[in-house]
């Protein structure tokens, strides 16, 4: 059977394919993964929308004939068909990223934006649609496509919201890479301690309101709601690789009543955690 013809429309069009209950998104690849130092593309092309966000180190990509560097919390969608070359910006250091391959369906054709090539820097607060798009990959359900047509909307929003260029940044304008592992590191030992904002500035050295402003600057969000974010990844991370009951994982992060944890959990990743362990 041929494949569906390949279309192009405007953005205010593109933006109503994705909302519209009758579009079809079809994942075609889907990871979260770290990349070491033979990780390189030259000149390709595919004929799946291509959408990065970048966690940790950056790469350097040509597209339409214009260098990016792509480094950490920034996002790239390519439309299918564009010429691309990826190369690692520094070989000894492996990046992590979310990667998606996919396909955009309806009224019996394949779509893409005119606007080929979308890039955007520091907006870590997308990470979580992001992360959230991979989660929904994984599994089939009745409400699967709804769920990534919407995270794929809000994304392209969030996306065209953003600036288009990185505004110039002075030194500190935003967390250093290792200010950032610090605190993932340091929110990983105490993640059932509840740590408060303030013990979070004292790992960094920096008083509680240049650090408040830093955060937000960093990461998009508060750093109570970016703790229960990376609690609820740690939750997640020990319902799938290990057999301990929703119960325990709950008490092993400071929780007095399962209520909380399960409401909690819900909030961040969109299912129960007996739902998420089902699925995984």
């Amino acid at each position: 059977m041929a494949s569906p013809p390949l279309k192009s429309c405007g953005t205010t069009d593109w933006l109503r394919l994705l909302a519209s209950p009758l579009t079809q998104i079809e994942p075609v690849l889907s990871g979260y993964i770290a990349v070491s130092s033979s990780w390189h593309f030259d000149m390709r092309t595919i004929p799946e929308h291509l959408l990065y966000f970048v966690v940790d180190s950056g790469f350097e990509a040509m597209l339409a004939g214009e260098r990016h560097l792509i480094s950490a919390g920034s996002i790239l969608w390519l439309a299918p068909g564009v010429e691309h070359t990826f190369k690692l910006s520094n070989p000894s250091r492996p990046i992590t990223l979310y990667h998606h391959r996919l396909q955009v369906r309806a009224e019996g054709a394949y779509w893409r934006p005119r606007r080929g090539i979308t890039v955007r820097h520091n907006v870590w607060e997308l990470r979580d649609l992001v992360a959230h798009y991979y989660d929904d990959t994984q599994v089939q359900g009745r409400w699967q496509n709804d769920r990534l047509r919407s995270l794929l909307y809000l994304l392209y929003t969030g996306m065209l919201k953003a600036p288009a260029r990185p505004t110039p940044s002075a030194p500190g304008r935003t967390l250093s890479y290792s200010a950032r592992r610090r605190l993932e590191s340091y929110a990983l030992q105490h993640a059932a301690d509840w740590p408060p904002a303030s013990a979070l500035a004292a790992e960094l050295n920096l008083s509680h309101d240049y650090f408040a402003r830093m955060f937000r600057r960093t990461y998009g969000i508060s750093p109570r709601s970016w703790l229960l974010r990376e609690r609820m990844r740690l939750a997640a991370a020990r319902l799938e690789e290990s057999a301990v009951t929703v119960t325990d994982v709950a008490r092993e992060l400071g929780y007095g009543d399962l209520a909380t944890f399960s409401r909690q959990f819900r909030q961040v990743l969109g299912v129960s955690p007996r739902g998420y362990r089902a699925r995984h």
